[in-house]
């Protein structure tokens, strides 16, 4: 009988974790019955709302009207920026234009890494058939004088 009792509390206390994960709740509701929101979550109608992407929740809020701190930004402010203060954006972070030239050097760097490549393995092939063609030459050449002046 102590097992079905242990069982039901493992299911209450899983149910109760599970329910409050999915709602966004860090504490159940208090005898008021409202819930306690996580960080960079907010409290509407009764519910956990998480705050909008560049926007956290500080304490004794009511909202989500904290913008996020440099370096971070974007949803739960989980992005960094890599740019200066004055550029970072707390919802979208560095200017784009920055975004597209770092992709575009990238791409570059790795083009040239790529003709480089291909153009060490090229070489790497001609001299190993240039050594094979004067070994070739060699032997054909020494077959050559043995039957022209053959050795006594």
């Amino acid at each position: 009988m102590a097992r079905v009792y242990d069982i039901l509390r493992i299911v209450f206390i899983y149910k109760s974790v599970s329910i409050g994960i999915l709602q966004s709740t860090c504490r159940p509701p208090g005898p008021d019955g409202i819930p306690h929101c996580c960080p960079f979550y907010f409290l509407t109608n009764n519910t956990c709302e998480e705050c909008p992407p560049g926007y956290s929740y500080p304490a004794n809020d009511i909202n989500c009207s904290l913008p996020c701190g440099y370096p971070s930004y974007g949803a739960r402010c989980e992005g960094r920026c890599n740019c200066s203060n004055e550029d970072c954006h707390h919802v979208y972070g560095c200017p784009v234009t920055k975004s597209v030239d770092h992709h575009t050097n990238l791409e570059k760097a790795y083009i040239r890494r790529y003709v480089i490549g291909v153009g060490l393995v090229l070489v790497a092939i001609m001299v190993i058939i240039n050594i094979f063609n004067i070994h070739t030459y060699r032997r054909r050449n020494r077959e050559t004088k043995e039957t022209i002046h053959p050795v006594i």
